[in-house]
């Protein structure tokens, strides 16, 4: 994917309910919650991506999943450009951002591109971040944001579905998945640094609201 603009997602900082007894570090990013809700992004999502990509970020707020998404324009010669702070724009300002998900065309490559191994890297930080992109087949990969080479990247992807598989009745199916109240967060403000891809200079401050 060619990333137009690549998000930079400053410190967060979370307060958890409490509750009693230690959980474990999958229950507390909502591991199986988020791939849940990302396989519905991408039965809704994947099947639209004929000639466009679609990007999104997954979130929590008020206990609530979400995925703020945005779309590219027209691919030509299977090269998408995405302006992933469009995506930003319809986010609430006191989000837990978890991760970002994202098709490739149906005629476009099978593999990640540079600009989707560093988008995810650069936002490595964040706690609990997870990626995932579907392949034109309807494949659906997680992998390790913390890999900045993408031949290393593209070994950690690990397979989680295949959209074109989806469940009957998934397909359209848009309502977020609500974590149990245990696991709910109390979030302060979240800050967003954008930049182009080709620069490493800041060129804006957005505060999502």
């Amino acid at each position: 994917m060619n990333v137009a603009y690549r998000v930079f997602l400053a410190v967060v900082l979370i307060a958890t309910a409490p509750r009693s007894g230690a959980q474990s570090n999958e229950s507390e990013c909502l591991r199986k919650e988020v791939e849940a809700h990302v396989l519905e992004q991408f039965a809704i999502y994947g099947p639209k991506s004929a000639n466009h990509e679609y990007f999104g970020f997954v979130y929590l707020h008020d206990g609530i999943l979400s995925s703020a998404v945005t779309r590219s324009r027209p691919c030509h010669a299977a090269k998408c450009v995405v302006d992933s702070a469009e995506a930003l724009r319809s986010m609430p300002r006191s989000a837990k951002v978890l991760g970002e998900w994202h098709t490739h065309p149906h005629g476009g490559s099978p593999g990640l591109s540079k600009e989707d191994v560093r988008g995810a890297y650069n936002n490595r930080h964040i706690s609990c971040y997870q990626a995932f992109y579907s392949a034109p087949g309807g494949a659906i990969y997680t992998w390790s944001p913390n890999q900045m080479s993408v031949p290393v990247a593209m070994a950690s992807r690990a397979s989680v579905g295949n959209y074109k598989e989806a469940p009957a009745g998934l397909a359209g199916y848009s309502s977020p998945a609500s974590p149990p109240p245990s696991t709910r967060y109390n979030v302060t403000t979240l800050s967003l640094a954008v930049r182009r891809a080709d620069t490493s200079d800041f060129s804006a401050l957005y505060n999502v609201r």
